[in-house]
């Protein structure tokens, strides 16, 4: 049984490095989307729904990072964090060739980040998804 017990183990801390792994890929995935040069939308989706969308998806890894605190506090994080990251990508698109920073990005940013917050916040009040 000591055995099997190690490879549990074992197993959990593999899957807690694969996971942050992961994390990590798609944080710099998002970072790099966010800072390329001359990056456009397809002419036939509008850039702020690329924008919510973006973000919308970033708040489940801001949800997924942070401890396992009271789901209203959690659901209040991610949406200050999300919403610091917002403003400095901004910020830094200044400075990129072909980007510029708009105000009615980060309002799209934030409504990304408030339906993933909210749908977040009640699947793991009412339904399955634990914090």
């Amino acid at each position: 049984m000591p055995a099997f017990r190690a490879a549990c183990v074992a197993t959990d801390r593999l899957t807690k490095v694969l996971a942050a792994l992961a994390s990590f890929t798609v944080l710099a995935i998002f970072i790099a989307i966010q800072w390329t040069p001359n990056l456009e939308a397809p002419a036939h989706v509008s850039d702020k729904l690329v924008h919510a969308a973006l973000y919308y998806g970033f708040a489940f890894l801001i949800w997924w990072m942070l401890p396992p605190i009271e789901r209203l506090t959690r659901a209040g994080a991610v949406l200050g964090i999300g919403l610091i990251v917002a403003i400095l990508m901004e910020i830094g698109q200044l400075y990129i060739p072909g980007r510029g920073a708009d105000v009615f990005d980060v309002v799209a940013d934030v409504a990304g980040l408030m339906a993933a917050s909210a749908g977040i916040w009640w699947g793991a009040t009412f339904g399955e998804v634990k914090p």
